[in-house]
């Protein structure tokens, strides 16, 4: 690992980073996401896409929370490996359920606009785990 680490930064700034911003961005998709999905269409695929989006929901705002507040300088954990391993499963189980979802939407317009902004909630979790892999890599 290179001497030249990025820092992090902790405490109401945090909403001015890219990690802060995707999770904000995860938060606010997932959510709309979940509202249009679930609105006017039952059945196993909508449970698999409203579990995704409660996870991500519960997890961004849980971090965004921990960040914010300053808590994980007071907590001795290694946050950015935990992040992106939590943001890249995550990625997985969502992108799969927003395949289903949108396979299964049958031209319904509010189930496909709810896979769209699905899309949007794992393109957010990729940019955050990427930014915590560039922060701190595993390997």
């Amino acid at each position: 690992m290179s001497s030249d680490t990025v820092t992090q930064i902790v405490g109401p700034g945090y909403l001015a980073t890219l990690q802060g911003l995707c999770k904000v961005a995860e938060t606010i998709s997932s959510l709309i996401g979940v509202l249009l999905v679930g609105v006017d269409y039952t059945g196993w695929v909508v449970t698999i896409f409203e579990v995704a989006a409660a996870f991500s929901i519960i997890i961004a705002v849980i971090l965004l929370l921990l960040y914010v507040t300053g808590v994980v300088e007071k907590i001795r954990f290694q946050w950015n490996k935990f992040q992106f391993g939590a943001h890249a499963i995550l990625s997985l189980y969502y992108i799969v359920a927003v395949g289903l979802v949108l396979d299964h939407g049958q031209g319904i317009s509010k189930v496909i606009a709810g896979g769209v902004f699905g899309l949007f909630a794992v393109i957010a979790h990729l940019l955050d785990a990427f930014d915590n892999y560039r922060k701190q890599p595993i390997f």
